[in-house]
């Protein structure tokens, strides 16, 4: 590791300046790569700050400050002894100084410009008595020195003056300079910037490029004339299509109506037919249906009986099953006992229960328990801790020194004395004096008054306060307490022993139940139940033989059931298929006849199969589904002819019409010639705007890329990717790629509707703004993330930090582009405002960034910030708030840097 703590430029700006300046009565920082001001709000970091923008930019149009101009030039330059001095090194490390000094009230400007040589004294601008000096006596100072002074009477001046020095790194035109003081002041007005800002910056600094077609205002006129002489000629050509198309529809018509007619006439008597024989086939099938659905309904309500009966069944065999096991273990016991041993068992049982139950009570009237022996010891035992806790807490204090000594009844005399001079700690350390002390005291008291050490008292019952801290009734009180421990010490041994014998009685009592249940027991079997059980075998294997009988019948009734069921399907099923045919042929019959002329008859002619007559009716169809859709081109044809035609056939019929539209189609050639030379111009014209808006969108792709290019040069050490891709927002300059695909010659019906819907749309939207064509999209990766952050959207991202750290980074790589020359330029200088809620590790990127591309950062905030070279502490709480900041209150800070192998 390389520690770095003496860091000072060799070049760039060296020294800021301020002499009654701004809220400043003396500001002088020497500044370092990385200046940071740390102060609270209010106290005036952003006044120091600002002040860059007059090395820097020095034109009030891209200038920023909180204040418009006049007040701005007011809290600058209030008189002639304000100044602001720029010290600067040059890459050749000479030095030299640029001033800006406040003029007199009644001079036109508030201030001038001035340049000189040598480093910044404060003794040639500040006399000995710490008062700025009038600018003659400057000038003086300077001369006196052999420092040569210059007036720069402009901005074009001073930056003519810093360009040879090679201190301004801009090429003397003024696009370029322009270029330069766009990106300063945004990166200066850093936290104000929006994503639609750094759009606009991209455009401004890329002049060139086309940024706005106006269709409507540009091309509206030209391109309504041009689609109005197109539409004149199409319709003329799209007329002479609709004629040939009526004429062939008009043929097919009648072709098609006489097939119909034949087929109508073929199918007529089966049709008739089918329908009066099927309502008889469907009567004799319902009737079937009927009588064997009752016969089914008879066999199901059937099943059900005999179903629930063999689940009934099921039942009583589990219910026997469970009753034969119980017997069974019953019968086992009873063979293990006899009646005798089991009354002796009850008799000695309940005979020593009786015994020791009348001992019990005898001994164990008004006895606490040991539950509630317990609870009282626990009591007890915290009430001795608090009262300890209290006596110890107030052992080393005056009160309890007195109170112990025997003091205690002196109400008078230790009212007298303060109750925090009690409260203190301290102790007697002569006895006797001290009550010699408390005596006299006592003895002062005359009736209700005193006198005492020359004071009178007229009533002293209304001080006299009782004592009620007294130790020894806490110390009494805890002996008490101890004795009654002890006392219950012995209950609970006493309690202990009780709890044995009631648990030695309850096993008693339990026994000469047991006893006494196994001999009722014994009885009741030998009475009922060796015979029950015998009884349940019997009915169970009866139960079983019944269930065995019901089961196989229940099988042959639900097989006769689904044999019905089959059938009653395979009928319905006929009649629905019979029914769907019949429903076909009229269907297609009424379908047919609709096409045919009112009062058709068909003649008597021989039946058809109904298969037969299915297939003729789906071919009849066909035919008359096709004459519909004829039918209705036809009468469209007619009614879109009709209306262009009006003024050359009047009053003419729909049966008319046809035969004399036939002769109107006519040529338009010389229209065509005249449509082709005028789109080629209007094409042209337009295109032309289109490709250099085109031509700039390529131009913003090549500057992005160049910033992804130049960030890859560099590293840091905490930002392992920073990536921006330009992304397009819309396809409105398709619009103009569809032009491409209109011929000159083209006067079709799709064509006219492209040409007016791509019109409308361009005229509607009045213009198209490259800035709104494309976005801009960032991928930023921190290190350790598992993943790069993709920020789609600046304004609506969240992170504040991570925002300004992209729009930081951003725009120093695009100014970094454009300040390089092929000699050593200086570190240009900017500034960030209020950097303390960028958080942390964004504020140290964008300084080590700032570093790599060889800027000169200042940035202020509440706190100090450990990333930068050298910290200001700006001091609030002087005179008329006034700042002064002197070299010595700087504070350096030692950088660490990762030695490269």
């Amino acid at each position: 590791m390389i520690v770095l703590d003496d860091r000072k430029l060799g070049r760039g700006l060296s020294k800021l300046v301020m002499i009654n300046s701004g809220v400043s009565e003396y500001v002088e920082i020497e500044t370092d790569r990385a200046t940071h001001l740390a102060g609270e709000n209010g106290l005036g970091k952003t006044s120091i700050l600002s002040t860059l923008q007059f090395l820097m930019i020095d034109n009030w149009k891209n200038m920023k400050f909180v204040m418009d101009q006049p007040d701005t030039e007011e809290h600058y330059f209030p008189h002639d002894r304000s100044s602001i001095i720029f010290e600067i090194k040059t890459p050749d490390k000479s030095t030299h100084m640029v001033i800006f000094r406040g003029n007199n009230v009644a001079d036109d400007k508030r201030y001038s410009r001035f340049y000189a040589d040598g480093n910044y004294d404060k003794s040639l601008f500040i006399d000995s008595d710490n008062i700025a000096m009038e600018w003659e006596d400057v000038f003086v100072n300077m001369s006196n020195q052999g420092r040569e002074v210059t007036p720069l009477k402009s901005p074009i001046e001073l930056r003519n003056k810093l360009r040879p020095l090679g201190w301004l790194p801009t090429k003397d035109k003024e696009n370029v300079h322009n270029d330069f003081v766009t990106l300063l002041k945004t990166l200066n007005t850093l936290g104000k910037v929006r994503e639609n800002d750094l759009k606009q910056v991209l455009l401004n600094i890329n002049s060139g490029i086309q940024t706005r077609i106006d269709f409507n205002v540009e091309f509206g006129d030209s391109w309504h004339r041009h689609l109005k002489r197109r539409k004149l000629v199409s319709t003329f050509d799209e007329n002479a299509t609709q004629i040939h198309t009526l004429e062939e529809l008009f043929q097919s018509l009648e072709s098609n109506k006489t097939i119909l007619d034949g087929s109508c006439d073929k199918c007529g008597p089966s049709v008739a037919f089918f329908n009066s024989d099927f309502e008889q086939i469907k009567k004799d099938k319902n009737i079937k249906i009927s009588e064997v659905e009752r016969a089914k309904q008879e066999i199901d309500l059937t099943v059900k009986n005999l179903k629930d009966s063999h689940e009934e069944g099921k039942r009583q065999i589990t219910e026997l099953e469970i009753r034969i096991s119980d017997g069974k273990k019953e019968a086992e016991w009873v063979e293990k006992n006899t009646e005798k041993s089991l009354e002796i068992l009850a008799e000695s049982t309940r005979k020593e229960y009786t015994e020791l139950e009348s001992a019990f009570n005898k001994s164990q009237s008004g006895k606490l328990t040991l539950q509630q022996i317990n609870s009282e010891e626990n009591r007890i035992n915290q009430e001795i801790i608090n009262d300890k806790r209290q006596l110890e807490s107030e052992s080393s204090t005056i009160l309890f020194d007195l109170m112990s000594n025997g003091f205690g009844d002196s109400e008078l005399a230790l009212s007298y004395l303060s109750r925090n001079l009690l409260k203190s700690e301290g102790k007697i350390v002569d006895k006797d004096e001290f009550s010699r002390f408390i005596d006299r005291i006592e003895q002062s008291r005359n009736g209700d008054g005193m006198q005492f050490n020359g004071l009178e008292i007229d009533n002293v019952n209304q001080f006299i306060r009782k004592i009620k801290e007294d130790p020894t009734v806490i110390k009494s009180k805890i002996e008490n307490n101890q004795s009654r421990i002890e006392e219950l010490e012995k209950l609970k041994l006493i309690a202990t022993e009780r709890e044995k014998q009631e648990a030695a009685l309850r096993e008693k009592k339990m026994k000469m139940e047991d006893a006494q249940s196994n001999l009722s027991r014994f009885k009741l079997w030998n009475s009922t139940g060796l015979s029950n059980y015998e009884a349940n075998i019997a009915k169970r294997k009866e139960q079983v033989t019944l269930n065995e009988e019901m089961l196989e019948i229940l099988k042959n009734e639900k097989k006769r059931s689904a044999e019905l069921e089959v059938n009653i399907v395979s009928m319905k099923g006929e009649i629905t298929q019979l029914q769907s045919k019949i429903d076909e042929i009229n269907r297609n019959w009424n379908e047919m006849v609709e096409e045919l002329p009112s009062g058709f008859a068909y003649g008597q002619k021989e039946e058809m199969g109904i298969t037969d007559l299915i297939l003729e009716l789906q071919r009849g169809l066909e035919v008359a589904r096709l004459i519909r859709k004829e039918q209705k081109k036809f009468t469209q044809s007619q009614d879109i002819l009709m209306p262009q035609f009006s003024d050359l056939l009047p009053y003419t019929s729909r049966e008319e019409f046809i035969e004399q539209i036939l002769d109107l189609n006519s040529n338009a050639e010389e229209q065509r010639e005249k449509i082709g030379k005028e789109w080629d111009h209007l094409f042209d014209n337009i295109s032309r705007s289109a490709n250099l808006m085109r031509n700039g969108i390529r131009t913003l792709k090549q500057e992005v890329n160049g910033i992804n290019k130049i960030f890859k040069g560099i590293q840091v050490s905490n930002l392992e990717r920073f990536h921006v891709e330009f992304k397009m927002n819309s396809n409105n300059l398709e619009y103009f790629s569809e032009l491409n695909s209109f011929s000159k010659y083209s006067t079709d019906v799709a064509t006219i509707q492209s040409m007016e819907r791509i019109g409308k749309e361009l005229v509607n939207r009045r213009s198209i703004d490259l800035a709104d064509e494309f976005r801009l999209e960032f991928q930023v990766g921190f290190k350790g993330a598992k993943r790069a952050k993709i920020v789609t959207n600046l304004d609506q991202a969240g992170s504040t930090g991570t925002i300004v750290l992209i729009k930081a980074v951003l725009l120093m790589v695009l100014l970094y582009k454009r300040i390089q020359t092929k000699t050593s330029r200086v570190p240009i200088p900017f500034f960030l405002d209020e950097v303390g809620v960028f958080g942390a590790n964004n504020k140290g990127q964008i300084i080590e960034v700032a570093r790599k591309l060889d800027f000169q950062i200042f940035t202020a905030s509440p706190d100090s910030m450990e990333d930068a070279d050298v910290v200001y502490p700006i001091l609030g709480g002087r005179k008329d708030d006034r700042i002064v900041v002197i070299p010595r209150m700087a504070i350096k800070q030692a950088i660490e840097i990762d030695e490269e192998e």
